[in-house]
């Protein structure tokens, strides 16, 4: 990470009302640098091996934080697992069958934030999340 890289990730988590802690600013980075979604397990493994004193409860805990303070959100995939997203612009997400990679995907002309519920119901979020198979598996499985 570079020094402008660093101060402008301490900029975000400060201007959040975070404290700049260095497993913040390291957990914080690695998410914006892997657009992959990971979960806090991948999270907590990939930099295990760059601080051998992080724990997993930070790991855990500074996702959560991030999550209230809106810096990341959450993508539920039906697989028990949490995803992360540092791209909070409106998108859809494509989920392989197969490699169970995550993609952000555009959604053109869709107004996915504005559904048509029965009265009374309502709406704390819309996730769209399209299934299918990536064209490197579907190259491999001829489907």
């Amino acid at each position: 990470m570079t020094n402008l890289a660093k101060d402008e990730i301490i900029k975000r988590l400060q201007q959040a009302g975070i404290k700049p802690t260095t497993q913040r600013v390291m957990i914080l980075d690695y998410l914006l640098r892997n657009l992959d979604h990971p979960s806090s397990e991948k999270i907590f493994q990939d930099l295990h091996s760059q601080d051998s004193v992080l724990s997993k409860a930070t790991v855990y805990n500074t996702v959560n934080i991030l999550l209230d303070k809106g810096l990341v959100a959450v993508l539920e995939t039906g697989d028990e697992v949490a995803h992360y997203d540092v791209e909070l612009h409106e998108h859809a997400h494509f989920q392989c069958h197969s490699c169970r990679k995550i993609w952000n995907v555009a959604l053109p002309d869709m107004e996915v934030n504005n559904p048509s519920l029965p009265e009374g119901f309502i709406s704390t979020g819309v996730q769209v999340l399209v299934k299918g198979y990536c064209v490197d598996c579907a190259n491999s499985l001829q489907v």
